[in-house]
């Protein structure tokens, strides 16, 4: 639920993940306004928090005073701790500035402890890198690489933490349906398999028959109740010939509900639109039918059923047109 609509969460915020962005508002803040009093006081961020706002930002170094040496992303886009990771194990001053670091070459105390090769090729990459360096006597710049501006937000500093999560689902076309918001929230949980169904219901060790209350044939699953069910084939088949859609043959047997979904949506005969609240709108009731079966013993012949269907989508179309000018 925690992950953003369009990866397939609720966008719910993770709580953690807004915490951890908040506060880097406070080293961004000590690097910007320094006349403000609390900027003297140490900031206690986790080694967490620390990487992610090093991730989050570029220095642009002027005289040094305000970048720790070994610490900052300032050498060519990297901390010299990464660069030269042996050689950050061995120095004696960790915490010194850029601009202190350059004074007598006091970044080097403790490197003649060197004794390994890789020590010294690292030493050696480090120090032709630092050739480069010309400190000004400008003051030393921080921007905030994930915004147009270079200044800090929160909600970037929170949406960089779910880089490199992906969709499985094409779920923003889900989010985007016009339809009422329950059945936007149904077929998300129906496309997660999240639904309670028999099969869900027993798997977490609950009592359930495990039959499908449409068809009394075969055990109750997700991709069964909406796809696979006699009785959903033939609510689905009525659809077809009262809304005029036509649905793509299927070659091979579907192996999940995402596949059915994607399968649905290759129908033709009404805009795309339309044809979304069609199945949406079905699907919703099918559901409904075997909420209705199990919890009341009632039941609904599949043609009336598409008839309901239809009706649905009638009313949501109507109270949603553009008015006549």
């Amino acid at each position: 639920m925690n992950r953003a609509k369009k990866l397939g969460g609720l966008g719910i915020k993770d709580l953690a993940c807004f915490n951890r962005a908040l506060h880097l508002r406070w080293p961004w803040y000590k690097w910007t306004e320094p006349t403000k009093p609390w900027t003297s006081m140490p900031l206690k961020l986790s080694v967490e928090e620390q990487e992610l706002f090093k991730l989050c930002t570029a220095i642009t170094i002027g005289n040094g005073a305000k970048t720790q040496f070994w610490k900052d992303r300032w050498l060519q886009g990297e901390a010299p701790m990464y660069i030269a990771p042996d050689c950050f194990r061995l120095a004696w001053r960790k915490n010194i500035t850029v601009q202190q670091a350059f004074i007598d070459r006091k970044w080097m105390r403790g490197l003649r402890r060197i004794s390994t090769t890789a020590a010294i090729n690292q030493f050696v990459d480090l120090w032709g890198r630092l050739q480069q360096i010309h400190l000004s006597d400008s003051e030393d710049t921080i921007t905030w690489r994930l915004t147009a501006d270079g200044s800090y937000s929160a909600a970037s500093a929170y949406d960089v933490q779910f880089v490199g999560s992906f969709a499985d689902n094409r779920w923003e076309q889900v989010w985007q349906m016009k339809v009422e918001n329950k059945c936007r929230v149904f077929m998300w949980l129906l496309l997660q398999c999240k639904l309670p169904t028999a099969n869900r219901i027993i798997q977490r060790g609950g009592t359930a028959d495990a039959i499908c209350k449409l068809c009394h044939c075969r055990e109750e699953t997700t991709l069964h109740m909406v796809a696979n069910c006699s009785y959903a084939k033939e609510v689905w088949r009525i659809l077809a010939q009262r809304a005029s859609i036509t649905f793509v043959q299927i070659s091979t047997p579907l192996s999940n509900v995402k596949d059915w979904w994607e399968h649905l949506n290759k129908a033709t005969g009404l805009d795309f639109v339309h044809l979304r609240q069609v199945l949406t709108y079905g699907t919703w009731n099918i559901w409904k039918e075997r909420c209705w079966r199990l919890f009341e013993n009632k039941a609904i012949l599949a043609d009336q059923l598409a008839q309901v269907i239809l009706q649905d989508v009638a009313a949501y179309r109507h109270a949603h047109a553009n008015p006549v000018v």
